[in-house]
């Protein structure tokens, strides 16, 4: 393979064509890494995802209220748009519709995601910051801002936790 793309380099040079090549994790030979360009493709953002969600339950006749769709986009945040799909169509084979029952869904794939980079480890737990001792004056800065996360702070809201569902 690596010859092909050596070869297929030296040939494009000659002409006006350009070849692109996409992987979630791209190792190219050193002698090609003078010759190509690596392009950073981004995750979808939550108005991209906002849409997906709300074409995809559309086509399948069931329309997506714009609080349920913004809560869903905002679950999905940090997912690739494929996997934004994949769960859609779960939801929709096993549901008829997506709803908020979603939510648990959209959280096991990120808790698979996170499963298979090896690096990480997902600890789920029922704890909440009443469960935790000391720590006064962290839990008193954290609950006055929890607002700044919230749709209601509008264009000055801080940006979302990736891997958070309200």
């Amino acid at each position: 393979m690596n010859r092909r793309l050596r070869n297929l380099a030296r040939e494009l040079r000659r002409q006006p064509h350009t070849v692109i090549i996409s992987a979630p994790d791209l190792s190219l030979p050193t002698e090609l890494e003078t010759v190509t360009s690596v392009l950073e493709l981004p995750l979808p953002g939550s108005a991209e995802i906002g849409a997906l969600l709300g074409g995809i339950a559309s086509a399948a006749g069931q329309p997506l209220p714009l609080d349920v769709r913004e809560t869903l986009s905002r679950c999905c945040t940090g997912l690739p748009e494929e996997r934004v799909r994949q769960v859609a169509a779960r939801a929709l084979a096993q549901r008829g519709a997506l709803g908020l029952a979603d939510q648990a869904d959209i959280l096991e794939e990120k808790r698979q995601a996170v499963r298979r980079t090896e690096l990480l480890e997902y600890c789920s737990t029922d704890t909440s910051t009443t469960d935790i001792g000391g720590h006064d004056k962290l839990k008193g800065w954290l609950e006055q801002r929890r607002l700044a996360f919230s749709p209601a702070a509008g264009p000055t809201a801080c940006p979302i936790p990736r891997g958070f569902c309200s």
